[in-house]
């Protein structure tokens, strides 16, 4: 018998699917990489983002004067003014700033923001800004000081002092103090210092406050945010009595701007390199503006004072400003600068 039984030929199985292959591939891992280092990066930018001010209060009665023409200041007029405050902007770049106002008042439709020239380094334009304000305005319910220069190279305010020491706080301490008596009859009133976190490496420096010996930006600048809290911890106790409340605000780390560095088409190429970065370890001007309505307006800050305030809470001031003699003693000698520069 024949055993040699015909068989059918069998066709070739189609070959199965390695997952293990497909998770090696080359191309999934590009794509797995990117993916997964998109989703890292944004989360912590809404980590970096921090908290928001929710609390949806009216201003529509408040009078407030705030300093400079930052980004973030910009978004705090801006929700302000959605708010109903009246709102006075002092900056020394009056023409650009007249150009944010027009489109925040059709924006908001709060036609009560204006704009007047101020320069932080020097007294008489100072007092000149103060003047212009109160021969509008009887009450001052909130002043924000968010002004801040930062400068490498050593240069002199009008009134011959250090750009930093002379703008970041006796500039303040000038404009804060003649309007002290508007903001005691407008009570309960505020004031705002906006600060900065490299207070941590400032050190007052008695010996040279007016850095006229020697000069280190790294030093000069540290200094005068250190000076900042200084100055909110002798306030707030001179103000104890009143109804006046003073606190430091940290806004977190908001977003450089990059301008008038490189030319305009340079400094569109640095922003445009540089804008994932921004976007990733920077608060956006919208979250910067976060903390500085909450200290503004927040009615649980009714009588919170001598603070500092981050991420809508409040924190005591660092132990580098609590001493009450280095804040006395920085309040004297202040006094002795804004003297000499008046007999001047």
């Amino acid at each position: 018998m024949d055993t040699n039984i015909p068989t059918t030929p069998s066709t070739p199985s189609a070959p199965g699917f390695d997952f293990l292959d497909f998770l090696q591939n080359p191309w999934f891992l590009g794509i797995a990489g990117s993916v997964g280092g998109v989703l890292v990066l944004t989360a912590i930018h809404f980590f970096i983002k921090g908290k928001s001010f929710t609390n949806p209060i009216k201003a529509d009665k408040q009078v407030v004067v705030i300093t400079g023409n930052s980004s973030r200041g910009k978004e705090v007029v801006r929700e302000l003014a959605t708010r109903g405050a009246t709102i006075y902007i002092g900056t020394t770049d009056v023409e650009k700033c007249e150009n944010f106002v027009k489109e925040v008042q059709n924006s908001t439709k709060n036609k009560n923001i204006f704009v007047k020239k101020l320069n932080l380094g020097s007294h008489v334009s100072i007092r000149e800004f103060v003047d212009s304000f109160l021969a509008e305005q009887q009450r001052l319910d909130v002043l924000i000081h968010d002004e801040s220069v930062l400068k490498w190279a050593k240069t002199k305010t009008e009134d011959g002092l250090e750009l930093h020491f002379g703008v970041n706080h006796v500039g303040q301490f000038v404009l804060t103090n003649l309007l002290l008596e508007t903001l005691k009859k407008s009570a309960p009133a505020r004031v705002l210092v906006v600060s900065n976190i490299l207070y941590h490496c400032g050190a007052i420096n008695k010996e040279d406050l007016n850095s006229e010996k020697s000069y280190s930006f790294h030093k000069a600048y540290p200094q005068s945010k250190l000076a900042n809290l200084l100055f909110v911890r002798e306030l707030s106790r001179r103000l104890e009595e009143s109804d006046v409340t003073v606190n430091a605000v940290y806004p977190g780390l908001v977003q450089p701007e990059i301008e008038g560095i490189a030319g305009k088409i340079g400094d569109y190429v640095i922003n445009l390199i540089l804008k994932p970065y921004f976007w990733t370890f920077f608060k956006t001007p919208t979250a910067g503006a976060q903390t500085i309505l909450y200290g503004a307006l927040e009615p649980e800050l009714k009588n919170t004072t001598g603070k500092y305030l981050q991420e809508c809470s409040v924190k005591d001031l660092c132990e580098k400003s609590a001493s009450c003699d280095l804040a006395k003693y920085l309040w004297d000698e202040t006094e002795k600068i804004v003297a000499a520069n008046q007999a001047a």
